[in-house]
């Protein structure tokens, strides 16, 4: 019960840097993890083009994909 009360505290970035914490991840770790997470937006953004969904669905899914993005830079 503990952890899940922490886990829901704070920013998204706080809360996936205190599930790592709680996983054991060295902050070092954590920190190339979310680097990673936030740097492969042209790859996304051109797997999600290159892909058979429909026009609204890829809308949908980017603007997604960018508001994590966004909440996990908050």
């Amino acid at each position: 019960m503990e952890l899940n009360i922490a886990i829901r505290q704070g920013s998204v970035a706080m809360q996936f840097r205190s599930l790592a914490g709680h996983a054991g991840i060295p902050e070092k770790q954590t920190n190339a993890i979310m680097a990673l997470m936030v740097s492969k937006t042209e790859q996304v953004t051109n797997l999600n083009d290159a892909s058979f969904l429909k026009d609204m669905i890829k809308r949908s899914y980017l603007q997604t994909y960018q508001l994590k993005l966004k909440k996990l830079g908050d």
